[in-house]
């Protein structure tokens, strides 16, 4: 038993290692440091993780036993330092996020060359960081639940420290940068659409997947604590620059509670412009036992009011102080922080794993088809914005050539598609006389939300992406449209 346990804590320990990206060969009594901070923050999230007590007994064991001499650093004074079981007055607190980092993050997501990998990890960390979210809050998120309606996502949180039976979560989409309808969290949520229709899960519970160099991991996992501390460190720096890092010397300082600290630390700073009530609505720390929250229903109201009055006065040219580092930290200075506008308007796109109300669906933007989907999806998109209401000229459908005026018609949730041959045979398509049809537009028609038409329903919104909006022309159902 006395060979067991020092062994199993080495392993553990291996394992934080590994997803820092520390190399053990060359490991130095600050890495260390780190790594017990890590597995000790990692505790509330992973059962598996050891103390930092046991885990240093264990290496100066392994040190004096086994000697190993790569493990010199847990005898150092400053290792020996989390022996102490003292709590010093001034204790290290994780520094809030300089502006210049989520501008930076934004900004990128915002780029058309920005990587898959990059826009599911920048997003997840703007979004822990505008909703105030731990990393176990992240993980504990009903991804059907999420809600996308006026620039605001909303979602819940299925259990939290600050809530064993859940929390609401609102994320105001415009952010610092879009002064269009093109946003930051409007073309993470597309992404991550993808990612989980490719998944083939009905339901996911986490927001942070486990990825690698070249995507999302299948079949999908959540990440874990090391390993989405690695990456927020190296995102901090903004590595796609091609300019000097002014975070290169501070990233040990940060962890994954800074996100959740930024935006609270800049609320003082403000005085009478924020009130007390949406700093603790913005922060999850509102009265549930409240009578008046009881019957406010939706409590995400004030806090969004916080958050866009944030937004508006760094756009107005406020930039919030530095908040003073505790403990032992090294001194940071803001990065100088300019504001770029992104004037973009929406693009079609259907959400196939999402399920937005039908409004969001007929008119949402697409920045990012999903590979699985490029065969059938239009190089054509529509420019309008919104979707009217058309009036069909006939209702006979049938199934004939393009240059004719009768056209098979389908209803997929609550929009009408024109349908077209598919190109496969795939047993879940609709069919009509044995053949297998598609949409014009390459949206997906499957399960008991798919529907042939026999008629036109003139109360059903046409689908107005490029594909059917053409087939509309040819058979004039569309009456005065451009």
């Amino acid at each position: 038993m006395k060979y067991i346990f020092p062994a199993a804590r080495l392993f553990s320990r291996l394992k934080t290692c590994k997803a820092l990206q520390v190399d053990l060969a060359s490991l130095t009594e600050v890495q260390l440091a780190d790594i017990l901070i890590t597995m000790s923050l990692s505790r509330s999230t992973s059962h598996a993780s050891s103390s930092c007590s046991s885990v240093i007994k264990a290496l100066r064991w392994l040190v004096k036993s086994a000697e190993v001499g790569c493990l010199q650093a847990v005898s150092s004074v400053l290792i020996g330092t989390f022996l102490n079981q003292k709590i010093p007055r001034d204790r290290k607190r994780a520094p809030p996020l300089p502006l210049w980092t989520l501008v930076q993050w934004e900004r990128r997501i915002l780029m058309s060359n920005c990587t898959l990998v990059e826009v599911i990890l920048l997003g997840t960390f703007l979004i822990m960081a505008w909703g105030f979210l731990r990393f176990s809050d992240a993980q504990r998120s009903d991804l059907q639940k999420i809600i996308y309606h006026d620039d605001t996502m909303r979602g819940v949180i299925w259990r939290s420290k600050m809530a064993v039976s859940g929390m609401p979560l609102a994320i105001a989409a415009e952010g610092f940068l879009s002064k269009g309808s093109h946003n930051w969290l409007w073309k993470f949520l597309t992404v991550l659409d993808s990612v989980l229709d490719r998944s083939g899960l009905p339901e996911v519970d986490f927001l942070l997947p486990l990825v690698d160099d070249h995507g999302p991991v299948y079949p999908l996992t959540p990440m874990d604590y090391a390993t989405e501390l690695f990456y927020l460190r190296k995102f901090l720096g903004c590595p796609w620059r091609q300019r000097p890092d002014p975070l290169q010397h501070l990233k040990l300082n940060f962890t994954l509670h800074s996100l959740k600290a930024t935006l609270l630390s800049w609320g003082p700073q403000l005085h009478e412009k924020v009130t007390p009530e949406q700093r603790l609505s913005q922060g999850h720390h509102s009265d549930p036992n409240s009578s008046l929250e009881t019957y406010s229903r939706d409590v995400v109201w004030t806090s969004l009011t916080y958050q866009r009055k944030m937004i508006q006065e760094v756009q107005g040219g406020w930039r919030p102080a530095i908040a003073q580092h505790r403990g032992s930290q090294a001194p940071m200075v803001e990065p100088m922080v300019v504001l770029e506008k992104f004037v973009k308007p929406l693009q079609p796109f259907d959400f196939r794993w999402f399920r937005f109300n039908a409004s969001a669906e007929t008119a949402s933007p697409e920045f990012l088809d999903s590979s699985d989907s490029s065969s059938e999806s239009s190089s054509e998109s529509s420019s309008d914005d919104e979707v009217s209401e058309p009036r069909p000229k006939t209702s006979k459908v049938d199934l004939g050539p393009s240059d004719v005026d009768e056209v098979l018609v389908g209803r997929y949730r609550s929009v009408v598609h024109a349908l077209v041959r598919a190109g496969d045979d795939e047993d879940w398509r609709p069919r009509w006389q044995g053949q297998p049809l598609k949409p014009a537009c390459g949206r997906q028609m499957r399960g008991v939300e798919a529907e042939i038409l026999d008629r036109l329903d003139t109360a059903m919104p046409f689908c107005q992406h490029a594909a059917c909006r053409k087939v509309w022309h040819t058979c004039q159902l569309l009456q005065g449209s451009g």
